[in-house]
């Protein structure tokens, strides 16, 4: 058994079917036999504070045959391409939905228990009933005025819908791509730049209809699948209604066509330094397509690891580019000196379906440090204090810590540099809070010089 859970700011929400078809979402399996799951822009849960850029948080629980339980977390996030249209259109395997500008609706703006809706029962539009949006919802419609967008969202045997059959032609064809928008129609004598329909007719009698599609329609998903192939996929449903008898027949399909690809690059890692970080750029070049994934040493770079690491990210068209701060973890310290720290990471980019290595990088960065006080990951705490700033100044290779036997590692006439355990050289250890803090002295012929 499969089921969905939702996670925005008021809890947790469980997904039932009924609250699919209302939500705007889509859980079915295809003909190869993956679990697939679709949401609408304007599903309930899904969040986007620009109109732009849209998240949602779902999580997956599988209970397996023998009663074990394992629960998936996904946190989806999809960006608009293009702009809202003022009205749009989305008819999905279980349900339909319309969305309207708020601003082009009349009489707006408006509370919502002035609001009523308009139902048509023919093409004609003579025939109308108006319902509030408390009466729609009792009907089973789903009514949204909480984004910019009016959204009106049904299932296809909604009490006031109806069919639609063209006229004028004994045999009509209809195909209608996944992904939403208008539903596309075709007679078998229309043509279209990207999508024909032609009648063939074979020995026997019968006639075949064939579909030809532009692999640069937007309906087409293209895949890199390594090798230097890619596959185009798309999914459709033939509709033959024939009249005046009413009879119609469908057929679903998934349409594969794979493709030499020669002019896909491996993505292609590089290293710089700048004052205080290390940067690391990915080339990817402008195939979107690809599925790769980033390794900092043995770590998968995600946003924990971000995060917790304070590391930048920053997305440009043909690369990828990470700020790694010199005191991040993986950031691997080899020299320290008066002159500087000698730092350096360990990057690969890998396949994320093979895991193959497609490229690596060591990349090493020597970073000025005048004065320096921090707590390296491997448990040492590293200084480099000027004594010229003591009153009066003292001579830095006369300096020593709380221990008086744990002196310099390196000075010259102005600085020196102390590297030393978080438990040795007289260090103590206090607790503020949830932070342990730890703290020496840099004394010099027995009078403290610097805390």
């Amino acid at each position: 058994m499969v089921q969905f859970n939702f996670e925005d700011q008021y809890g947790l929400h469980t997904l039932c079917p009924q609250e699919a078809v209302l939500c705007g979402y889509t859980v079915l399996i295809s003909d190869a036999g993956d679990l697939l799951f679709r949401a609408s822009f304007l599903a309930c849960h899904v969040n986007s504070q620009t109109g732009s850029d849209y998240f949602l948080r779902v999580w997956l629980t599988h209970v397996q045959a023998d009663g074990r339980v394992a629960v998936y977390p996904f946190h989806l996030h999809c960006s608009l391409q293009g702009t809202w249209s003022p009205s749009e259109f989305l008819f999905e395997e279980n349900y339909m939905e319309v969305s309207i500008q708020q601003s082009y609706l009349p009489g707006r703006p408006a509370p919502e228990a002035g609001v009523a809706i308009m139902f048509h029962k023919d093409q004609s539009g003579k025939e109308a009933v108006v319902l509030s949006l408390r009466e729609a919802a009792a009907m089973g419609y789903y009514v949204s005025m909480q984004t910019s967008r009016f959204v009106l969202r049904c299932p296809y045997s909604s009490p006031l819908s109806y069919t639609v059959k063209e006229k004028g032609v004994d045999l009509e064809v209809k195909v209608t791509l996944d992904g939403g928008g208008d539903l596309p129609t075709w007679t078998q004598s229309q043509i279209d730049s990207d999508l024909l329909v032609s009648r063939l007719s074979l020995s026997n009698g019968s006639l075949l209809y064939r579909l030809n599609v532009s692999l640069s329609h937007p309906k087409v998903i293209p895949k890199h699948i390594g090798d230097g192939s890619i596959t185009y996929s798309f999914t459709l449903t033939f509709t033959l209604s024939i009249t005046p008898s009413g009879e119609v027949f469908y057929h679903h399909a998934t349409v594969k066509h794979q493709a030499p690809y020669p002019e896909l690059r491996s993505p292609r890692l590089e290293g710089k330094c700048t004052e205080s970080s290390l940067l690391v750029l990915l080339h990817h070049g402008a195939h979107s397509d690809l599925q790769w994934e980033l390794f900092l040493g043995a770590r998968r770079l995600e946003w924990d690891l971000v995060e917790m690491g304070g590391f930048k990210m920053e997305a440009e068209d043909n690369y990828l580019t990470v700020k790694i701060p010199f005191y991040s973890p993986g950031m691997i310290y080899q020299k320290l000196s008066l002159q500087g720290l000698i730092g350096g990471v360990n990057v690969s980019v890998v396949d994320a379906e093979s895991l193959q290595e497609l490229d690596h990088l060591v990349h090493k960065c020597t970073f000025p440090a005048r004065e320096l006080l921090v707590c390296q990951p491997d448990g040492r705490m590293v200084a480099i204090v000027d004594t010229t700033h003591a009153v009066p100044p003292v001579q830095p290779n006369r300096t020593t810590l709380l221990d008086p036997s744990c002196g310099p590692t390196e000075t010259n006439s102005a600085r020196a540099l102390f590297i030393f355990g978080l438990k040795s050289c007289g260090t103590t250890v206090t607790v503020a809070g949830n932070v342990l803090v730890y703290e020496n002295q840099i004394s010099y012929s027995g009078f403290s010089a610097f805390g």
